[in-house]
């Protein structure tokens, strides 16, 4: 069965077929329905993400609900996670206050939670979500239920980042885990198809230079920071000299600049309120 829904796959122009027919497998596990799996390699052929079509997608060891009110998470983003926790300050301390700001599916601020948990099983874990879809929430809601069950007091915020009155009634917090829209708006159209046709716009549009959401948050961030707290953002390509010079320019320091697999900085975690910035 494995070789045959393969070749399906690669006869319709999957370049990851091997990988995708694990996947398919996995997500029907003795379920074997040919049907089913001709099905979905129908729903693939008119490049609808896989990810969409089995309704969950692996991030950090964890399977993660998903449908096209949020982004489908990317291996990518997981040097997120590794990066606050080399960076944050967990030991002796009893409790954390989380933000995940654009959380699209939850998953960044679920996996990070549960990775502090590891460390700190009795660490009392404030965690926010915050996003300007409501049906992504609901997404980021149904993750955390899953995931995390009753580990952490969560709560979930609709609100546009944009707006003046953003983070004002919110708390400080010891940590923001960030992954904004960052796509120049005039590049999506040349995204690969299975991207620009089906994961929401308003998770990719970065406005015209794809920096504005960088803006806002070397704006409006740190007066939401306690003392000694980071924030930790994924960036695009190409991005890192831009992001850092938006950053440097409203005092914040830079502390860690991370690379992805294909050796691009993915990553850059900040503090705020220093001059002396590390390269």
């Amino acid at each position: 069965m494995q070789k045959s829904i393969e070749e399906k796959l690669k006869l319709i122009g999957i370049l990851e077929y091997r990988s995708e027919t694990k996947e398919i497998l996995h997500y029907l596990k003795h379920q074997k329905n040919p049907k089913k799996i001709e099905e979905m390699i129908q729903e693939r052929s008119n490049f609808r993400p896989l990810s969409y079509i089995l309704g969950c997608k692996n991030f950090y060891g964890h399977n993660f609900i998903v449908d096209e009110n949020c982004l489908i998470p990317r291996f990518d983003s997981e040097i997120l996670i590794e990066s606050i926790i080399k960076n944050l300050q967990i030991h002796g301390k009893k409790s954390l206050k989380i933000a995940d700001i654009c959380c699209g599916s939850g998953c960044l601020g679920v996996s990070l939670a549960l990775e502090i948990l590891k460390i700190a099983p009795r660490m009392k874990i404030t965690l926010h979500f915050i996003d300007i879809s409501k049906k992504a929430l609901k997404i980021a809601k149904k993750n955390k239920k899953n995931l995390l069950k009753n580990q952490t007091s969560s709560r979930f915020f609709a609100y546009d980042i944009k707006k003046m009155n953003f983070l004002l009634t919110f708390e400080k917090y010891d940590t923001i885990i960030y992954n904004p829209p960052y796509i120049k708006t005039y590049d999506i159209a040349k995204l690969d198809q299975q991207i620009k046709d089906f994961e929401p716009k308003i998770a990719l549009d970065g406005g015209i230079d794809g920096l504005i959401f960088y803006r806002i948050a070397a704006e409006k961030f740190q007066r939401k920071l306690k003392k000694n707290a980071i924030i930790t953002m994924e960036i695009g390509d190409d991005q890192e000299r831009d992001v850092c010079e938006i950053l440097e320019n409203k005092k914040y320091q830079i502390i860690s600049k991370n690379k992805d697999l294909s050796g691009k900085v993915r990553c850059i975690i900040i503090k705020s309120c220093q001059e002396k910035s590390v390269k």
